[in-house]
């Protein structure tokens, strides 16, 4: 009897629950910078501001275009949706910590052929350099792009692209 008191709930509840698609829905605001990949043109990235998301479309302004000028894609077609987001602090550290190593080594080796520092000291200025200028680059990153899932894909949301 338990049994069957329990079913009940459990049939009622699945044949009441619509598919996940029909559950899904993008929530994009109004002028969010995206990047979006069709399944037809795999290598071209168009990137844009959203104008706006319907439950199975996405419009877009494609950067450098005029205004008022739109680009509507069906979200079955997207092959991938990210979004601008989020800093992308490995990026960051390597750039300006390989800035920083270069300068350092450029104008260390000038004072070095000119026997104005020791070849010790040289190499503790490039080093120093390079730690200090990943530290900057790391905390003033590049902003980078976060995976947004679609509908009948899989639903995870992956670290800014580099």
């Amino acid at each position: 009897m338990t049994r069957l008191f329990l079913a009940g709930p459990v049939l009622v509840a699945l044949l009441a629950a619509s598919p996940a698609a029909a559950q899904f829905r993008l929530d994009l605001d109004p002028g969010a910078r995206v990047r979006v990949t069709t399944a037809a043109a795999p290598e071209e990235r168009v990137v844009g501001r959203v104008v706006r998301v319907g439950a199975d479309s996405l419009l877009i302004t494609p950067h450098g275009a005029p205004a008022g000028a739109a680009t509507g894609y069906a979200l079955s077609d997207v092959a991938v949706l990210e979004v601008r987001g989020g800093h992308d602090r490995k990026h960051g550290a390597l750039l300006v910590g390989g800035g920083f190593t270069a300068i350092s080594a450029v104008a260390g080796g000038i004072d070095r052929g000119r026997d104005r520092i020791s070849s010790s000291d040289l190499a503790l200025t490039i080093v120093g350099n390079a730690v200090f200028g990943a530290l900057i680059g790391a905390a003033f990153g590049p902003a980078g792009w976060r995976k947004l899932p679609l509908p009948g894909r899989t639903a995870t949301v992956q670290a800014p692209a580099r």
